[in-house]
């Protein structure tokens, strides 16, 4: 059995001590380091995490989301539109442009800003989905926007402030405009019978729907894919079967599938009842490198028309 001295006993004791102590520090050393780093990293967030969640493809749409920075300089009304949607994975279906759309600049510079009351922890006030769209539209009392599914239209004449009610998943924004349906025969609200797609690109989707739409008009006629614009191909919907759909709300449907796209009329209101060569709508994919090319071909397929006048009041729905 070995044995120590008294002298060698507090030696040790004395040593053991020290290695205690040392260890009590370092503990608490790290745990402050801990704790100042998740301060500084709350330091760098412009408001809670809890409130400052990023937005994802897919999640529900509510008109009080708000918008933490919104930077827009010189960019049409549709560019504008798209920039917001594709800022916040936010899909669309813009059933009305007209030349003003493609051609009036808009500037937006907004930022929210940190309030404090009082006892009240601070919070920051600043612009949402809803003042964003009615800001971007305000040039024409005519649009109005909404959100699949609702019944209120929120228009930049409305007094009254748009609810907070959160619509279902993947439900896109309408743009529309209330001439939108002249002349009468719109293609956009045109009902086909059936119409099916096997899981593909949503490009190849929406070039299936023109080939169906084109079929419907002239029926007997032989129907031929063609070329058209493959876009990113990654982005898949489908496989899906629509019975007497409009091919706005089929279009709406496949935007709100791949959760990260867009839909636009590509032609004036008033000869939105014929199938042009360029198409009637484009689909426009926010993670497509051509994002803004897509944008100016939509502006030089519009502007190609001659401008003729038009109803002040389009009929009614």
């Amino acid at each position: 059995m070995l044995k120590l001295s008294a002298r060698t006993c507090n030696a040790l004791a004395q040593r053991a001590g020290i290695l205690a102590l040392t260890g009590v520090l370092l503990c608490i050393l790290t745990g402050a380091f801990a704790l100042g780093q998740a301060v500084a990293l709350c330091a760098l967030l412009p408001g809670s995490m809890a409130s400052e969640q990023k937005r994802r493809p897919g999640d529900p749409i509510s008109p009080d989301y708000p918008i933490y920075s919104l930077q827009i300089d010189g960019l049409n009304t549709i560019g504008a539109l798209l920039t917001v949607g594709r800022q916040l994975h936010i899909p669309m279906g813009i059933r009305y442009l007209d030349r003003d759309a493609v051609q009036k600049p808009v500037s937006v510079h907004w930022s929210r800003v940190r309030r404090r009351k009082g006892k009240v922890p601070s919070h920051f006030v600043g612009p949402t989905l809803a003042t964003a769209l009615t800001h971007i539209l305000s040039y024409d009392a005519n649009y109005t926007w909404n959100i699949r599914g609702t019944v209120t239209l929120y228009g930049p004449g409305d007094s009254q402030m748009p609810s907070s009610e959160t619509k279902p998943f993947g439900s896109p924004i309408q743009i529309d405009n209330g001439r939108a349906q002249w002349p009468d025969k719109n293609l956009l609200y045109f009902r086909l019978a059936k119409f099916q797609i096997p899981k593909c690109p949503i490009e190849e989707a929406s070039h299936r729907l023109e080939v169906a739409l084109n079929a419907a008009l002239h029926p007997g006629a032989q129907a031929v894919m063609g070329d058209h614009y493959p876009g990113t191909g990654k982005n898949l919907v489908g496989p899906l079967t629509f019975r007497r759909h409009t091919v706005a709300d089929i279009l709406d449907t496949l935007v709100a599938k791949e959760k990260n796209a867009a839909w636009v009329v590509q032609v004036p209101p008033e000869v939105v009842d014929r199938l042009p060569p360029e198409g009637l709508w484009r689909i426009i994919e926010y993670d497509d490198p051509a994002f803004d090319q897509a944008i100016e071909a939509v502006k030089k397929n519009i502007l190609r028309y001659p401008e003729i006048d038009s109803p002040e009041n389009g009929p009614s729905r």
